[in-house]
């Protein structure tokens, strides 16, 4: 096994996010898995789902404990957030293929993450909001504070773009321009590009609006 290949390091950051994100999904449910387990009228259901809540009976400290977890696999996950997407974005960046060996890739993409995982958060929980009438639990203020991060991250990403558009450019390199000039901006796939560039860059910045968050 070459420990020195990206490959072998794309595959121990994957696995670790994948792990730590499997961990807080569960250990988010105990609290709820020991709920179904004292309603259930089975026994088999009450052995099984008593299991998966690991004896839970709802007591302060068990609730402290349980929180303290809940900030340890934050904690984790924000690192495995940067260091898996810098790996894995480190692996284009290098290459050698026009308009992908570029150094804005690791932060690109990081920014990227955080991007779309509040954007998927806040999507579905306006659904989930209208449907369960969740809104003394998720309040106007929640949806708020997750339109400003994603107002602010807007705007890096967009500064992303200009700067890819701006350094291949700026190279000189006919591969470059090609790349981006005759192949995004115009071209095959520029259709995909402006959808792109329009989507993350300048819908979310309607938010600056209050019309926009009428919901």
């Amino acid at each position: 096994m070459n420990f020195n290949s990206p490959l072998f390091w794309d595959f121990i950051a994957i696995s670790a996010y994948l792990l730590i994100s499997a961990s807080f999904w569960y250990f988010g449910m105990v609290p709820d898995f020991a709920t179904i387990r004292d309603k259930a009228t089975s026994k088999v259901k009450k052995a099984v789902y008593g299991f998966f809540a690991f004896g839970w009976t709802g007591s302060s400290r068990e609730w402290l404990r349980y929180e303290a977890l809940s900030y340890v696999l934050g904690g984790i996950a924000a690192v495995l957030v940067v260091s898996v997407h810098s790996i894995v974005s480190t692996d284009f960046a290098v290459s050698v293929i026009p308009g992908w060996h570029t150094t804005v890739f690791p932060p690109y993409f990081v920014v990227g993450a955080i991007f779309s995982g509040f954007a998927m958060v806040m999507t579905l929980m306006i659904i989930i909001r209208k449907m369960y009438k969740f809104q003394e639990y998720v309040t106007d203020s929640h949806l708020n504070a997750i339109a400003k991060i994603l107002i602010f991250v807007s705007l890096i990403m967009g500064t992303a773009y200009a700067t890819e558009v701006f350094i291949g450019w700026y190279s000189g390199s006919e591969y470059e321009m090609f790349t981006f000039f005759k192949n995004r901006v115009t071209g095959d796939y520029a259709f995909q590009f402006w959808a792109m560039v329009i989507c993350n860059a300048f819908i979310p910045q309607l938010f600056w609006f209050k019309k926009s968050g009428k919901i």
